[in-house]
């Protein structure tokens, strides 16, 4: 494996994955273009996509301005990690690995998230000397300002009852 270092879209192969449905690609291209992209692609020798098909695509709306940014030639060319003499049986199983080993996070983990997300938007929204609020952090997330508010509310339950029947359990 090879350091990270920048690509043109047009030179990635992004064929014959093993994910279709790709889920909300515009809200992973919004995050990118709001906050950069956190994880390169993952390539093989000849510029095929090992890991990052979503990171990929989400690029490729930015790049077209099909997801609205300043300047979409931002986006022409993305970051990259090459893997060097790999099987095709290795690349597909690294494929693999990255969406059958990421694990989601469990609910609570998500309501201590919302949580967390929203009182960081408020404090850099204070900073800048603008008003936050859950919906701006619902638009961000999306989800309606409900889920934040409940979300809120649990997080703070369980931060006060630990050993709540809620906190513990599954769903």
């Amino acid at each position: 494996m090879t350091g990270t270092s920048i690509i043109q879209l047009s030179n990635v192969k992004c064929a014959d994955r093993i994910r279709e449905d790709l889920g909300d690609i515009t809200s992973l291209a919004e995050s990118i273009r709001d906050n950069g992209l956190i994880q390169p692609i993952v390539l093989d020798d000849d510029n095929n996509i090992i890991a990052g098909g979503r990171r990929y695509t989400a690029f490729t709306l930015l790049s077209s301005n099909k997801v609205e940014n300043e300047n979409p030639s931002l986006y022409t060319s993305i970051p990259f990690v090459r893997i060097n003499d790999l099987s095709s049986a290795k690349k597909r199983l690294l494929e693999l690995e990255e969406n059958f080993r990421r694990k989601s996070m469990t609910w609570q983990e998500a309501v201590f998230g919302i949580a967390e997300y929203h009182k960081a938007a408020m404090r850099t929204a204070r900073q800048d000397g603008v008003a936050w609020s859950q919906s701006m952090t619902g638009e961000l997330l999306g989800v309606n300002q409900a889920k934040i508010s409940i979300a809120l509310n649990l997080a703070a339950y369980i931060k006060d009852n630990p050993d709540s029947a809620v906190a513990k359990a599954d769903n």
